[in-house]
């Protein structure tokens, strides 16, 4: 409803004028606001996009809701490509008028990223030029996902396939994961059209992932944990999209110890989507899979996602397919069997929930060798200490961002 409510201001609005919108957060990333995206990027020189991660008052504007919003201010000027959009992140929200407009006074002076401070309210803006956001128009919540310069600029380059720690980079192969798939497997709506769940094996029954609880993200290798009677069309939909690699439809990611998991046979789910590669291979789909679950994996889907109410995030069919990922297809084969190898270690491990991973008071050791064996395969040695000064950066954003929610 909102997005009516804003395109019908976009109808009445005279050139010059300005929108002033309290909104969904998913605005920045959800599918069905890709159209809106696309008409303020077109139209507009979006000046200002706020967002909250106060963790005393939460990520809301509106008094009506606890769900995530953001602020957005934009003038009516057509294309405009030179134009920069200022990204505030709000540490603290102001409490008054009078802590408002201090701080608005300040952020419209600033022409560079960086800090600003009126009393107890704290803010970071990072300036965007607008060509960027229509070259990233699947979503803009990548640019503000997490409340942390460093990892926002470590993100920055992780888009354009560089991965830098401890004063070392690589280039990495990476290409939209549509790129290199055949079949994304169904939603939960069609499972449940489609499949009676039964708790037993029986005659007819195929194998399923059924529920998505803390037990069936823990490892990277997975077994089936229920089967279904096919009805209607489900024959043919197990024979067409069932595959062995899983991502999640959401995520709680404070109870997620992984993000993707590989079945030991072919399977169909009720909260997963399944994954076939367009050439199905195992050293592959193994590479593949232990690229989602290195830190970097990790961000670019956090980078990727939908907010629905802080912690607990989505990611819809569309916005896994558009989403950047390791190029298995043109990496060196070498690489992808040494990458499945590491996969083989480690599937069998339970790496813990993702924040406690990175607690610097206890770093989960085996987070830290496989990012540290995954980075070794594309030529980086590096030490303890370079790792663990990445992760504590990442530990206290999350634990701000979880906070808030």
């Amino acid at each position: 409803e909102g997005a009516l409510f804003l395109y019908l201001a976009h109808e009445n609005l005279k050139e010059g004028g300005k929108l002033a919108f309290v909104l969904p957060k998913n605005i920045l990333s959800g599918v069905s606001w890709f159209l809106i995206r696309t008409l303020l990027v077109s139209s507009y020189h979006i000046e200002y996009i706020i967002i909250s991660y106060d963790p005393e008052n939460g990520y809301n504007f509106s008094e009506s809701t606890k769900l995530s919003e953001c602020l957005l201010i934009a003038k009516k000027i057509g294309n405009n490509n030179n134009s920069f959009t200022k990204f505030i992140i709000l540490f603290r929200k102001p409490q008054t008028s009078v802590e408002a407009i201090a701080l608005a006074n300040q952020i419209k002076t600033m022409n560079k990223d960086g800090y600003v401070q009126v009393n107890d309210v704290t803010a970071y803006v990072k300036i965007i030029n607008q060509f960027k956001l229509k070259n990233h128009l699947d979503n803009w919540g990548k640019f503000v996902y997490l409340p942390n310069p460093n990892l926002l600029e470590v993100s920055d380059k992780l888009l354009d396939g560089i991965i830098e720690v401890g004063g070392q980079k690589v280039r990495i192969p990476l290409t939209r994961f549509n790129n290199i798939i055949a079949t994304i497997g169904i939603d939960s709506r069609q499972f449940v059209d489609n499949f009676k769940v039964t708790k037993k094996h029986i005659p007819g029954s195929i194998a399923i992932i059924h529920g998505g609880d803390e037990n069936v993200r823990r490892k990277m290798w997975i077994a089936p944990n229920a089967y279904a009677v096919p009805i209607n069309k489900g024959k043919r939909l197990f024979e067409e999209k069932s595959g062995r690699f899983i991502l999640p439809s959401a995520i709680w990611i404070d109870t997620s110890h992984v993000v993707s998991a590989i079945t030991d046979e072919n399977v169909l789910s009720s909260v997963f989507y399944v994954v076939k590669l367009r050439h199905e291979d195992e050293d592959k789909l193994k590479a593949l899979c232990l690229w989602f679950n290195t830190t970097w994996g990790i961000l670019s889907v956090l980078m990727n996602r939908q907010e629905v109410r802080g912690r607990w995030i989505q990611l819809k069919m569309a916005q896994w397919r558009l989403l950047p990922v390791l190029d298995v297809e043109s990496l060196d084969p070498s690489k992808v069997l040494e990458l499945s190898r590491i996969f083989d270690r480690y599937k069998d491990l339970d790496l813990g929930r993702i924040p406690n991973q990175y607690n610097p008071r206890k770093v989960n050791k085996y987070r830290l060798e496989l990012d540290k064996e995954f980075l070794r395969v594309f030529g980086i040695s590096i030490e303890d200490q370079h790792l663990l000064s990445l992760y504590r950066e990442i530990y206290s954003a999350l634990l701000q961002w979880m906070r808030a929610s």
